[in-house]
Formats: structure tokens, sequence, C-alpha cells
């Protein structure tokens, strides 16, 4: 695995080369590998197309390329002596083991004397190739062929960002994102809310985090030893780690949204506040961020001819479109040159190897052409060009049809459709893999949790629609941390896998064992850090109009705790007795004896048009709880009063809820909250292994009496909720034998509503397949049936994924 500590780097010419050593072998060193033209029979890969035609696309047109990571032999070669002088050993050079996620940046020049850029995926196996299309005007036309034709370097500028697994050095990290500071951001300007967009979510997450100050690195030496260097490239580190994990968050949130059809823009409100830590020795994800220049034509020493075939003029517009498939073939280069062996290991990204890839792109003036179809044998890049329809635009289809060598396993076949992009990248999921590794490394590496847990359980479930899901049940302790499920399906995989975590404590902790939070997901990486004991929960009053507010936060029965030394300062409120909210607080009282969990109190600044004409308005309050996030087996209750500026009086609730699904409860003198339940309390769970739940649409009379009248909806008609609900999974408690509720919560309500009513419709997950149980339900409450008789409908039991044009899945 590779020693970030030791590090060394060799100059030739222009170039740096980058080299690690081992963790584990003084032999073993990773060169890392620099950008470079992908070539065929001597030439780079690239087609500089210019259009010569009569209308106003004359002498604009586009340029496609294609580069790659390589190593040449004056690299390995200059490498080699370097580590001889220095380290006195014979070096063995292996292959990166790149993970999934590999950008390619190429910035060029924009035609009025500055520079733009564009970002893709890169291929993640052999050579990890990228495929580019750069829409040309006619300025930046002419300033690519006078920069291309001499020497001194091309236009192109390319980074890549590979992901490799490497061991933290002798410091303690924490990073940490604060969604509040965020939202408080983002309410101060509109430009602030561009936290998502519908090319690439990355460039505005970066500059957002950048700006709001809500993304935290801590960087603590524990050898102080550690060069400044390291910290300062584990701090670099340590905000893309940020960055991705928001991308990852802020991608469900708008694919919830678009799954169910919503209206609502992305509101930064949507995602959680986080906090990771990392451990010396702990296996993390590590990047290496190469960049170079390409060199031009002139530099390659290439003919006027070479550059003419290069170079060629078309007398109308093209259609291009390109594919780079991310998968493993059969044969597929793993080294970068003959002095370097391909990487082994547990972190190589997929042992499933594909004898070949079909594709055949569907566009009007393809049709008819063989050329349509082309088959992949490796993971290069393909294009295919065609004359340009104006009825069909840029949008094409593409069918698949994915062979393995193992003669056993099913092909999988697959449409694409409504296609914008000119760059598609086909994926492992894609294609029906699933790979999930579970690391508990760090968390029995921990004294403090080691010496009271004995092992931990994992219970996996991957729904495959109208076929057995994949189910496996494994252990992982002090010697065996580390589990990797690999899956193979004859579906593309389109939807999370939910796993549960049992902790199994050692005699002498005296502690029965402790089952998560069913927890539904998706990546590739699961860590298991710590048990999943403390959850906060934000409580938020705007205090326009309000004189007073109190929430009781309570255990409707007596609470379910591990006993073990984190979950004994945890609060265990109860009616009699419960944490008790006020706003706003009153600086001068004193210590109340009633258990009161309060982690700070802010006040956030009120934006609104009242505001901006000067007027006087209150200011939103939040007081913060920390919980048992474990509260299915107890959930908890919680019941509000506020007395508005007039002497009107609302209530709250009570309400049961779960600190695991629940981030903010808000509350004003015209808005107010809601929880729905699902109960599973006569569910049969014989061959059953989980239900997902789904609540499709709420629906409720808003009240005339506060003023709250809904824009668009007539006096005494239902309003239909606005926001995404998520769904939620629950599993069979083995350890108790019990299954618990879940809880769904609606925020922004209008105040007094009534006659609520909502669809549900929750997916049986058995053995031999799902099943399909929904409804219509008034109220707050739904008991789930006993079981499931309904089959899915036929889009989800062909096992072929439907696509909406902009590329969300369509949900039934």
């Amino acid at each position: 695995m590779l020693d970030i500590l030791k590090r060394g780097t060799v100059q030739i010419s222009n170039f740096t080369w980058e080299y690690h050593g081992d963790t584990d072998d003084s032999t073993i060193f990773y060169i890392t590998p620099q950008p470079a033209w992908m070539t065929a029979n001597e030439l780079p890969k690239i087609q500089l197309v210019q259009y010569n035609t009569s209308d106003p696309l004359n002498g604009s047109g586009y340029c496609t390329l294609q580069v790659q990571l390589s190593v040449p032999d004056e690299a390995v070669m200059a490498v080699t002596s370097d580590i001889n002088t220095r380290f006195g050993v014979k070096p063995r050079f292996l292959t990166l083991p790149f993970q999934p996620g590999t950008i390619v940046e190429i910035t060029y020049p924009d035609g009025q004397g500055g520079t733009t850029g564009q970002q893709v995926a890169g291929s993640d196996f052999g050579s990890n190739g990228a495929i580019f299309q750069l829409g040309l005007d006619a300025d930046q036309m002419k300033t690519f062929k006078e920069v291309l034709n001499k020497k001194g370097g091309s236009p192109f500028e390319v980074q890549y960002s590979i992901i490799v697994p490497a061991m933290m050095p002798s410091v303690e990290m924490e990073l940490t994102f604060d969604s509040k500071t965020a939202l408080d951001y983002q309410v101060t300007s509109h430009e602030h809310t561009h936290w998502a967009s519908s090319s690439s979510y990355t460039y505005d997450i970066s500059k957002q985090l950048a700006s709001s100050n809500a993304s935290t690195v801590h960087v603590k030496k524990i050898n102080p030893n550690v060069p400044q260097e390291v910290v300062d490239k584990l701090k670099t580190w340590g905000q893309s780690v940020i960055m991705d994990l928001v991308a990852k968050q802020v991608a469900a949130a708008i694919a919830l949204e678009n799954n169910a059809s919503g209206t609502q823009s992305f509101s930064v409100s949507q995602i959680s506040s986080f906090s990771e830590k990392y451990e010396e020795d702990q296996t993390i994800l590590w990047r290496l961020q190469p960049q170079t220049v390409l060199p031009s034509f002139g530099d390659l020493g290439l003919t006027i001819q070479q550059i003419a075939s290069l170079e060629p003029v078309v007398d109308k517009r093209k259609f291009v479109a390109q594919v780079t498939p991310k998968c493993n073939f059969v044969g597929s280069e793993k080294s970068l040159n003959p002095a370097i062996a391909p990487g082994t290991g547990p972190y190589m990204t997929d042992a499933q190897e594909l004898q070949s890839l079909q594709v055949t792109i569907k566009y009007p003036t393809l049709d008819d052409k063989p050329e349509r179809t082309h088959t992949f044998t490796d993971s290069t890049p393909f294009t295919w060009e065609a004359d340009w329809d104006d009825m069909a635009g840029g949008v094409y289809s593409l069918e698949y049809m994915a062979v393995y060598k193992d003669p056993k396993q099913p092909s999988v076949s697959g449409e694409v459709q409504g296609i914008e992009a000119s760059a598609y990248t086909i994926t492992l999921e894609l294609i029906g893999i699933l790979n999930v590794t579970f690391d508990a490394s760090i968390f029995f590496a921990n004294k403090k949790v080691s010496t009271v847990v004995k092992e931990i359980i994992v219970d996996f479930v991957f729904n495959i629609p109208q076929a057995p899901p994949v189910l496996e049940r494994f252990t992982l302790d002090s010697t065996n941390a580390t589990h990797n499920i690999t899956s193979l399906s004859a579906a593309p995989i389109n939807t999370d896998y939910v796993y549960t975590v049992t902790y199994i404590f050692k005699d002498d902790a005296k502690a029965n064992p402790y089952t998560s939070d069913a927890k539904q997901q998706n990546g590739q990486w699961i860590y298991l850090n710590q048990p999943d004991l403390v959850q906060s929960v934000s409580v938020v009053v705007d205090m326009d109009n309000v004189y007073k507010a109190e929430v009781n936060v309570y255990y409707e029965g007596e609470p379910y705790f591990p006993e073990i030394p984190a979950s004994k300062v945890l609060p265990r409120p109860t009616q009699e007795s419960p944490i008790q909210l006020v706003f706003p607080e009153d600086s001068t009282a004193t210590d109340q004896p009633r258990p009161r969990f309060q982690l700070q109190t802010i006040s956030l600044p009120a934006y609104s048009a009242d505001s901006a004409k000067g007027e006087n308005k209150a200011s939103p309050t939040e007081q913060d709880l920390y919980l048992f996030a474990n509260s299915k087996l107890s959930p908890l209750m919680i019941h509000a009063s506020l007395i508005t500026s007039d002497m009107d009086q609302y209530d709250f609730g009570p309400y049961l809820f779960n600190p695991q699904s629940v981030v903010f409860f808000s509350m004003s003198a015209a808005k107010t909250f809601a929880m729905i339940t699902a109960d599973p309390g006569i569910v049969d769970w014989t061959n059953l292994t989980c239900i997902n739940v789904r609540i499709k649409a709420v629906r409720y009379i808003p009240s005339t009496s506060t003023g709250t009248l809904l824009d668009g909806v007539e006096e005494g008609t239902k309003a239909t909720y606005a926001k995404n609900i998520a769904v939620q999974a629950m599993t069979l408690d083995t350890t108790k034998e019990h299954s618990y509720a879940v809880h769904f919560p609606l925020t922004s309500l209008p105040m007094n509503f009534t006659e609520m009513e909502f669809d549900w419709v929750a997916e049986y997950v058995y053995k031999d397949g799902m099943k399909l149980a929904q409804g219509t339900q008034q109220g707050t409450l739904v008991a789930l049936p006993k079981a499931a008789t309904t089959a899915p409908p036929a889009s989800a039991a062909k096992g072929v994924r439907q696509w909406k044009p902009n590329g969300a899945v369509l949900a039934y």
C-alpha cells in the first residue's frame, strides 16, 4: 500500500516524476504516471475539425482528443537510480491500483485571451484513458492551429486526479462540514444557492465550500517529525474528501427531486452536517494529481501530411458521440510500462472480467450504417461521427450488451435514452457489477472500543428487480477487519443497498448485542468507525411574531441503551423529566434540575422582503440536542407549544421520531411540522429480508384562520406537500426478533392544517424476489400489511434502466 511519507521526485527535462514506497515491502515502489497523448499509428489521437460553410458556423468547429497515463522508459531508469542512491535497494515497481473516481480536467484557450476548461471521467482501468470533445469558435480554432503547429507545447494542459489506497501517516485528522454555516451563507445572496448545476456540481461545491467556511480540516501530528509538506498535502486531501462527501449528498438530493418529479429547487438545507475522523495506520483513499502540458505537433515532429490528416475541413455540421467504458476487460493492460508489474491486492477495483462490450448508437443519420455499432475489448474510449440531424439535434440513445469471461455469467443488456451530452461513460454499475468493501480496521485499532467490542456482524441486502436479492452475513473482528462483496446481476444496478451492523460485546462489558438502524445507501467503500451512538437534532424557531416557545423531548417508555461508556453520557429523558428547550432563552436563569442537553444556541440572520425594507424582524433561533441514534428500539417523543405576540397558542405533536431521520425541527407563527409513521408490527418476516418504504404524496387542507392559505389553492380544497421525502428501510433485528417503526418528517406545513392523507408504497424484498404493497392512508400512521403480493411494474421486471432526458432514473 502507498506510503505517503516515503516519497521522492526526479527531474527529467521539464517533467517532474514522483514516486512512493510501499508500507509493507521496502523494495516495492509506485511511480506516479503523467498525462500523455493516446496514440494510433504513432500519431496523437486528435481530430481538429473545422467547418467551411456559408452560415455563421464558418471557421468554427470542434476538437476531439484522447489522453492517457504513461510512464516512459527514461522515467523508470531515472527513478530506479534515485531509489538506489536514497534507499540502497533495487526497486520492484507496481502499477498504482486505481480506484473508481478518476477525474481528468483539461484547460485550453477561450479565444479571448483567457482560458476555459472541461472535466470528464477516466476509465479507471489500464492506462486510465479519457476523451474530450471541445466546441470551438472561429477564434479558438485559429489559436489552436497556430499553437499546435509550433514547438513549445500544445494549447492543452491536462490534470488527472487519481485515487489510490494509502496508509495514514502518524497524524490524527478530523474533517467536518457544518450544514448550518452553509445554510447561513446560502441565504445571504441568490448566487450562494449554487451548490449544484446541470452539468457538473463539483465546481460549484468547491467554490461554495471555500466561500462559506462550512468545511474545516484539522491535522494533529502524533510524530513531530512528520514534514509540514505532508501536513499541507493532507489538508488539501481533506478538503477534497469533504467536497466528495457533500457532492454525493447533493447528487442524492437532486436524484430524489427528479425521481419524485418535484418542483422545489435544491437547497443546502437538504444535506446534513457530518464529521470524519482518521487515525494513524488507517487505510485511506489518497489522491495523486499529475499535471502536464501535452506536446504540440511541432514538438512531436509531425510532417505537413500528418498534420493535415489531424486537421480535416468539412462543409457541414457533424454529430459526435463519445463513449468511455469504465470496465475491466480480459487482457486489459494493467501495466503502464513493461518494467512495472500489474498491481494486486484486495483494493483492486473489481475481479469480474469482461470478454467484450458491444455498444450501438441510435441517431437518425447512423441508423442504417454498420458503423453505428462498436465492440469494446478494452477500456479505450471510442468516437462516433455522422452528419448532423436538425430534428434530433445532439440527443441520442445507446444500447449495450456486456459479455463476461465466465460463461456461467449471463450477458447484461440495456438501453440508455435521451443522452444530451456528447461524452457518455459506461460504468461497472450500469453493466450489473456490485462491489462493496466494508472496512472496520480503524474501529478495532481504537483501544477504547476494542476493549468492549468483541466482533461486528453485518447483514447486507441488495435488491434486484424480479430476481433473488444479494444476501450476505459476515463477521468482522480484530484479526479479520475487512470484507469485500462482489456480485454480478443479470440486470443493471440502479438502487441502493441496505445493511445493518450488530455489535457483539465482550463478556466483561456486560452489554446486550446492539444492532444499528437499517442504513440505505450506495458507494463502494463503507467505513465502520465506531458504534452508531450519537446523533444531533436541531430545533429552530422563527421568533418573528413569537412571544415564547417551549419544546419537550422524551422517551415514551424505558429506553434501550447498550451498557458501554460511550452511551452512559447520553440523556435518558422521560415524560416526567424531559429535555426542555425554551425560546427565547432566559440568560439570567439558574441551572434547572431537569436534564437539559443543549450543544449550542445561535441566531441566524433573517433575510426577507420586510428586512430589506428596513423593518424590524426577529431572527430565527436554534438549539441543538445530542441524542442516542438507535432510537428505533425506543423512539423519542417531541411535543411543543408556541405563543404568538397576539397571545394565540399553538401545539405541535406529540410525534414519535428517530434522530437518524431528522436533521431539523422548525417552528414559526405560521408554519408547523408533522411526522408520518410506518409500523411493521404485524409483518411476517419469514423469508423477508427488508422493507423499503416510500411516502409518495401527502395532501391536506390548509387553514384560513392563520392567513396561510397557499397560492393557487381554493378554500376547502386539498393542497399537495411539495417537499421530497426520503425513502427509509426497515429490517428484522435478529438479536431481539423484532422490527421497528420508521418515522418520516414533514416540514414547513401551514399552521392548523386538517384532513391529512398520504400515498405510500412498500417494497418487500423476499429471498426469492420483490413484491409491492401500497395504498392511501388518512392521518399520520400506516400499519404495513402482513405480506406483499403485487409484482413490480413491467419496467422493473425487464431489468433495463429507463431514463428521463436529463438522465434521472424514473421511479414507479
